[in-house]
């Protein structure tokens, strides 16, 4: 349901947010303030649009600030900025406080630790003057850090390394601590990211890499319990002409094995054939499904 009042705020939010500086790391300096200060907000007009879901009316007054490349939204954005930047700027000591914040956010790392078997860390922290986390394996508490996995090390398939910096979209561990199965998103398109299988012990990529669909809802593979593949969400492939907003719609499971060669990667009909096997569990189900079958050839 489109809600034209949220619409706004969303966009009144955006244009606060830019303002105050809210990723103060990237921006080194004050934006200009605008020389004419204006004395309110602009106003933007009411065009409603009605659509009909099943007999009940939801009307949307905004719906014409979807598109961003109107000239009219545009100038509506700018007019929001330069207010609120005006009335940011009068605040007594906001300057001396957004320097201070600035001081803190870049004199310490951020840093999370899994604890993996065999007494090892996986740390993953960004220092200050970093734009990406990177992912690093301890021995031992008081161990030293020995860099595994920088995202902007990591070659990307050709159709998407020309889409900006890399970024870790997540990561999942095998139970037996051997591999990492990491996302990688490239300039931050999530219905783009690339799932790497990374040996934890030599840091090198053991060959796995899966880009075709992988979105936000695949980086958090499943092993399997053998540890010898992993099961992963992949978005479909939209037909000409269809709303790229469908693009989330129907995802598919995917089990991908890294025991055969080549690797093989196959679709999962439905969650239940995905569930987690290993390896003797399911040679023990394909023996029961022959003898089934066999018994019944024999009537």
């Amino acid at each position: 349901m489109r809600s034209g009042q949220f619409f706004l705020g969303a966009f009144a939010a955006i244009a606060v947010l830019l303002a105050a500086g809210s990723t103060v790391w990237s921006q080194p300096a004050e934006p200009p303030v605008p020389s004419a200060t204006p004395s309110s907000p602009p106003v933007a007009p009411v065009r409603a649009v009605t659509d009909d879901y099943h007999g009940t009316k939801v009307v949307d007054p905004y719906r014409y600030m979807e598109d961003l490349k109107d000239p009219e939204v545009q100038a509506w954005f700018k007019g929001q900025n330069d207010y609120t930047r005006a009335v940011l700027a009068g605040l007594p000591g906001r300057a001396q406080l957004l320097m201070r914040i600035r001081d803190l956010d870049q004199s310490v790392p951020q840093v999370g630790a899994r604890r993996l078997p065999g007494g090892l860390y996986l740390i993953w922290k960004r220092l200050p003057t970093e734009d990406v986390d990177k992912l690093y394996l301890r021995s031992g508490l008081n161990g030293q850090d020995r860099l595994l996995i920088d995202p902007e090390k990591i070659t990307l398939t050709a159709a998407n390394q020309s889409k900006g910096k890399n970024d870790i979209l997540g990561l999942a561990v095998s139970d037996d601590g051997q591999y990492v199965v990491v996302g990688i998103v490239p300039g931050g398109s999530e219905t783009n990211a690339e799932l790497h299988v990374i040996e934890i012990a030599s840091g090198r990529e053991i060959g796995d890499v899966l880009s075709r669909g992988v979105g936000s809802e695949g980086w958090q593979p499943y092993w399997l319990p053998d540890n010898r593949g992993f099961v992963y969400g992949r978005l479909q492939t939209l037909p000409p002409g269809a709303p790229a907003s469908e693009v989330r719609q129907k995802v598919r499971s995917y089990l991908q094995s890294l025991e055969q060669t080549p690797r093989k990667t196959r679709r999962c009909s439905v969650m239940a054939w995905c569930h987690p096997l290993t390896s003797t569990q399911a040679s023990s189900r394909r023996s029961k499904r022959n003898r089934a079958r066999d018994t019944r050839s024999a009537y």
